[in-house]
C-alpha cells in the first residue's frame, strides 16, 4: 500500500510508480468513483462511453459527515 498526503488545496500527487504502472501522463483524464469510504480513480478519456449517470449510480450517497467535511475544506480554500 502506498500512502499519500492531501495538500492544503485538496490536491494529491500520484506516486511515480503508479503513474508508470498505469501509463498516466500530464493531460490524461481521471474519473473519481466514491464507494463507501473509498475513492477509486480510473484512467478515462473525455469521450468515454461511460456517462456521468453510470458513474454516479456506482457510488453510494454521502452521509452528512462527509458533506460537512467537504464544506469545511472548501471554506479553507477561500
Amino acid at each position: 500500500m502506498i500512502i499519500g498526503e492531501l495538500g492544503k488545496n485538496g490536491q494529491i500527487s500520484i506516486p511515480k510508480s503508479i503513474l508508470q504502472q498505469m501509463d498516466l501522463k500530464p493531460g490524461d483524464f481521471i474519473s473519481f468513483v466514491i464507494q463507501s469510504n473509498k475513492i477509486i480513480l480510473e484512467k478515462t478519456s473525455p469521450n468515454s462511453d461511460r456517462k456521468l449517470s453510470d458513474l454516479l449510480s456506482e457510488s453510494e450517497p454521502s452521509d452528512s459527515d462527509n458533506i460537512t467535511y467537504q464544506r469545511k475544506l472548501r471554506d479553507e480554500w477561500d
